[in-house]
């Protein structure tokens, strides 16, 4: 394993303390084993230098490896001039400043954010382990000036050469994607704000978060290889934030991870402890479920989990006021240093009931503190069958939501472990809508082809499907945003991890989750293999709009089941595409309560892939609704309910029996198909077989029932006829054959989310590529089973056409080819 730096200072633009923070970080990494450090600064600091030198860090990195990059220096973020409404190009564009910046020859010098981004994505495709220090801004807007401190920021931005150099790194920013979920990012700002440097405790001009990461380290007692970046970027945080409040430095991505290493280690739930005014505080509110006489155990610097023996203090909630506590310390002289985490020392949401279902079902639970036995088994969040030695936990509809496991002490762990990640699941789940005055318009959907489609609530994803979220704020002033996936085995994960307090949206203003530089790319979604991969399970996505930044990685939760694979949650791939990356106690009445405003997204998440048009059945005559067509169709839930239908094939003459001589055996497969009443299958099959048929027969029936029922949302007519074989199963038992087929089991998903899916156009898209599936494995099993099958006839109705009720055609017969016939629907 080989350790190398890249460490670039470009002291520029009035800058002093540069060269000083260039000195201080080698000093941090020598005792990591970074001994030798590929330094750049003055003329040795260019845009075509940094760059070089980042083309052979990625030449030189293995998988095994660890990398460092540091920047001290300007950052900038300024308009771009080619960007026009609509446009896919970046409307902003964020910049470091090279030494050359203000060459003075018409190019722009800077080093685009997504250039950056471009090359990182390479380096980590290469070796995981990456660590990225930013200590400047990352925007000139919202700062001010303070005394003996100087900005960080461009006080103007030369717009000379940009579009020029935009056009020659198209290719960057059209695909590099919004961050990158495997280095760690420690960055000194807020995109926004600026950053500063100021004079250091050694007289010396510094970074202020350059100086904070040499005093947080420092602080360690030796103990830096035990600390995560979580806990060192939580007193970075606050020694910056003494100095300049408005500076927040931030850690992206897995920030759980030991300094410069893949180990992880920690927990998710630790707030920060400081001092306001001498007044003891932590930096959490309702929203974290921080309460009036809340306990919480402060830890000391170096440790990043809850544990009790090396608690430091206690810490009881007095007041809570926005996005703070503040709390009395017990002793109340306490070493806690500003930035130490604090743990609630249970459950601050209340724990949650679990129904159990076996007599070692309540000793498996017994020392779970986030859940307890249900009194009333429809109210559990979740079952726990202990039976037979074995152990599985069951969701409210009775899907398993883990694998069976053995009753042994790993067993259990695995079992405790998902039972607390779906208690704080369901904390998240069961979020108030919030009292900040206003509104959240929020709207989701699948990315894919030409357009979005746009989703309802209880709509079925599809594993591997890509997703968006629009957020646009209807309150009166700038909110911070969190979007949580609730995910199918109890992980709870923070998806906007870009901007871990929350990304701030304007009033009137909208953020796309998935979009990348005016682009929506969507965030493609992926299965967790810790849960059974048999069906459909509720997935769920929680929207956050807080008044203030938040630390809403206290809300997250990782399920961490020892046991090698499976440590990803059910969407984990959205977090390659953004990540760098029971009742609640509230007291409404407080004053400055830490207002907020949420929004839930219920959906249906299912392992099979979404079926395809490319998969469907052949017809002589297919009429079905074209996807074309239903994605401007008015589909409303103002349509008349049709009621109980019946739909009958009324008459069918065979011009040509297609035998070599005389009369043979004529058999009728049809099937229909629309949402179906719970607990049924979306598709109904019916065979039917007629003798001795000879050519212009009409076949001998009365108004031959092919359906009857309910229909909803969808219905969906498919008629094929064949020679009749004897000994041949009907076309219920012939599908039976594909029920284990993963593309049927999707389609047949599709259909039955129809059943509780609002009515929208995209759901019946969706439908129609069903059906089309279904119809597709019902003519594979009717042509293995009968030699020859002949496809007559497919077509489909709306809920606005009453669902096809009348005769078809109004006059005459339906012509296919060598066959004629005519149908109805009808009430009853």
């Amino acid at each position: 394993m080989k350790k190398r730096a890249l460490l670039v200072g470009s002291q520029t633009g009035g800058l002093s303390g540069v060269h000083t923070d260039i000195d201080v970080i080698q000093k941090i990494l020598k005792p990591f084993g970074f001994a030798t450090c590929d330094v750049l600064t003055e003329k040795d600091a260019t845009r075509e230098r940094i760059l070089a030198a980042y083309e052979r860090l990625i030449a030189d990195h293995r998988a095994d490896d660890a990398a460092v990059i540091y920047y001290s220096g300007h950052g900038g973020r300024a308009a771009n001039p080619a960007w026009m409404s609509g446009a896919k190009t970046p409307q902003f564009l964020q910049f470091i400043v090279p030494t050359d910046f203000d060459a003075g020859d018409g190019e722009f010098h800077g080093i685009f954010a997504f250039e950056l981004s471009a090359l990182m994505g390479r380096l980590t495709a290469a070796g995981r382990n990456v660590t990225v220090l930013l200590d400047c801004c990352h925007a000139a807007m919202m700062s001010r000036d303070y005394a003996k401190l100087t900005p960080r920021a461009l006080p103007r931005v030369c717009s000379d050469g940009v579009v020029e150099r935009l056009d020659s790194v198209k290719v960057l920013w059209q695909t590099a994607v919004e961050s990158n979920p495997h280095a760690v990012r420690l960055v000194a700002a807020d995109y926004d704000r600026s950053a500063f440097e100021s004079a250091r405790a050694d007289g010396k001009p510094g970074g202020l978060m350059t100086a904070a990461l040499e005093q947080a380290l420092g602080e360690s007692g030796g103990m830096g290889t035990q600390v995560n970046w979580a806990a060192v970027g939580s007193r970075v945080r606050e020694l910056v934030m003494r100095s300049v409040p408005e500076q927040r430095p931030e850690i992206e991505g897995p920030s759980r991870r030991r300094l410069f290493q893949l180990e992880e280690a920690g927990d998710f739930d630790g707030v920060a402890f400081f001092r306001e005014n001498g007044r003891a505080a932590l930096r959490a509110g309702r929203l974290l479920g921080a309460v009036k006489g809340a306990e919480y155990l402060l830890m000391p610097p170096a440790v990043t989990a809850l544990e009790p023996r090396k608690s430091v203090a206690k810490a009881v909630v007095e007041m809570v006021d926005g996005d703070r506590s503040y709390v009395s310390l017990d002793p109340p002289d306490a070493p806690v240093v500003d930035g130490a985490l604090a743990f609630p020392s249970g459950f601050p949401f209340g724990r949650r009931a679990v129904a159990l279902e076996g007599a070692v079902a309540a000793a498996v639970i017994a020392h779970n503190k986030f859940v307890k036995a249900a009194d009333v088994p429809g109210q559990a969040i979740a079952t726990l069958r202990a039976s037979e030695g074995k152990l599985v936990v069951l969701g409210p509809d009775g899907a398993a939501l883990t694998l069976v496991l053995n009753d042994d002490d790993d067993g259990r762990a695995a079992v405790n472990a998902v039972l607390v990640g779906l208690a704080r699941s369901d904390a998240v789940r069961t979020l108030p809508k919030g009292d900040l005055p206003g509104a959240l318009d929020v709207a989701w959907g699948r990315v894919g082809g030409e357009e979005p489609i746009a989703m309802q609530n209880g709509d079925v994803l599809h594993a591997g499907e890509s997703l968006f979220v629009e957020i646009t704020n209807r309150a009166a002033t700038t909110v911070y945003a969190a979007v949580f996936d609730l995910g199918i085995g109890g992980d709870v994960t923070l998806l906007t991890t870009s901007i871990p307090t929350g990304i701030p949206i304007a009033p009137n203003a909208r953020y796309r989750l998935g979009e990348r530089e005016g682009r929506l790319i969507g965030l493609k979604s992926s299965w967790n293999d810790r849960v059974p991969s048999d069906g459909p399970r509720r997935e769920a996505i929680v929207v956050i709009a807080a008044e203030a930044p938040t630390q809403f990685r206290a809300l997250e939760g990782k399920v961490r089941i020892h046991r090698g694979k499976g440590q990803a949650s059910a969407l984990e791939e959205l977090l390659s595409q953004i990540g760098s990356a029971t009742t609640r106690d509230f007291e409404s009445d407080q004053a400055g309560g830490g207002r907020f405003l949420t929004h839930h997204i219920e959906l249906e998440f299912s392992p099979s892939p979404r079926p395809t048009e490319g998969r469907r059945a052949r017809f002589i005559l297919d009429q079905s609704l074209a996807p074309a067509f239903l994605s401007r169709a008015a589909v409303t839930a103002d349509a008349p309910p049709a009621g109980e239908i019946a739909l009958r094939l009324t008459k069918l003459v065979v011009h040509s029996n297609r035998a070599y001589w005389g009369a043979t055996g004529v058999r009728i497969d049809a099937l229909v198909l629309t949402a179906p009443q719970k607990g049924h299958v979306p598709y109904a099959p019916a065979t039917f077989e007629f003798p001795r048929v000879r050519n212009e027969d009409a076949l001998s029936f009365d108004n031959l029932l092919l359906f009857e029922g309910k229909p909803a949302r969808y219905l969906d007519f498919q008629l094929w006829v064949s020679k009749a074989k004897p000994g041949t199963k009907p076309l219920g038992e012939l599908i039976k054959g594909a029920l284990n087929d993963k593309e049927f089991q999707s389609a047949a998903t599709v259909l039955a989310g129809l059943a509780v899916a609002a009515p929208a156009a995209a759901t019946v898209v969706g439908a129609a590529a069903a059906a089309g599936t279904i119809g597709f494995f019902a003519e594979k099993v009717l042509t293995a089973a009968v030699d020859a099958s002949i496809g007559l006839y497919r077509t489909s109705f709306l809920p606005s056409e009453q669902f096809g009720l009348g005769t078809h055609p109004q006059v005459g017969a339906i012509r296919a080819q060598d066959f004629s016939f005519s149908f109805e629907i009808v009430r009853f």
